[in-house]
């Protein structure tokens, strides 16, 4: 996963998620060349660190004023922002970086789904009761 979609979210329903995330499928190859050069193009990506990048800081500004009440975006902006004043700081490196956010993301992904799961408990059993 790249940083970007580590750091460009968007809510879609309850849930937070990337619009620029991109899975990579692992398919099978036809020749050796091919293999080989896949591989090639895997050790010689270079990780690109988004925190300057001004299209990616635009892309959090726009969320956090379109979504002023969602507080896990707030939480989520404000945690890109410190990272990435540490990693130019020389605190952590941008690895570390990336896995912090990715877990804080993951955990507020978490939360909101047990929360859903709890509404929807909750309404099957209002239903249940009312028939």
């Amino acid at each position: 996963m790249t940083l970007t979609g580590l750091l460009a979210f968007y809510p879609f329903g309850d849930l937070v998620t990337s619009p620029n995330e991109k899975v990579c499928m692992a398919v099978p190859f036809t020749s050796d060349f091919e293999l080989i050069s896949a591989w090639a193009d895997l050790i010689n990506l270079e990780e690109k660190n988004y925190c300057n990048d001004p299209e990616a800081n635009t892309e959090w500004e726009v969320l956090v004023l379109k979504y002023p009440a969602d507080l896990q975006i707030h939480a989520l902006h404000a945690l890109r922002m410190g990272l990435c004043f540490k990693v130019s700081r020389g605190d952590i490196d941008l690895d570390q970086a990336t896995e912090i956010f990715e877990n804080m993301r993951l955990a507020l992904i978490k939360s909101k789904e047990w929360k859903m799961e709890e509404q929807l408990e909750d309404s099957s059993r209002n239903l249940k009761r009312n028939l």
